[in-house]
């Protein structure tokens, strides 16, 4: 969405570098969980959805702010949270080693967003 809403070359390089990495964590978590007999889905929750939605209803800079505030931002920090909590707390071994291991990806892509967001806001 990011490559024909925006009219931001950061923001079209920061989307392409969350899809490819994104990506490549949604498969490790797809084996992780065939693994241990867990059903993931490929589809956003409700949260999310009500954010893609939004954000389609916006185009350029409009769309260059929200999607930097919560898909960039607001997403990683929330997504942060979670893998350190896990890395911290998981029960499961295997769950504890891929949410330490995700940590620092994630950690980086919540920089990059933060220095994104506040380019932005300029």
């Amino acid at each position: 969405m990011a490559q024909s809403k925006s009219s931001n070359p950061e923001v079209k390089k920061f989307a392409d570098a969350m899809l490819t990495d994104h990506m490549k964590v949604a498969d490790e978590l797809k084996q992780l969980a065939s693994s241990k007999q867990i059903e993931v889905s490929d589809q956003p929750g409700a949260k999310h959805q009500a954010q893609i939605d939004k954000l389609g209803r916006l185009e350029g800079q409009a769309f260059d702010k929200e999607y930097a505030a919560s898909i960039g931002v607001a997403a990683h920090k929330d997504a942060v949270k979670l893998f350190t909590d896990a890395s911290q707390k998981a029960s499961d071994p295997d769950i504890k080693a891929f949410a330490a291991k995700t940590l620092p990806k994630l950690q980086h892509h919540l920089e990059m967003a933060n220095t994104l967001h506040a380019a932005l806001g300029k």
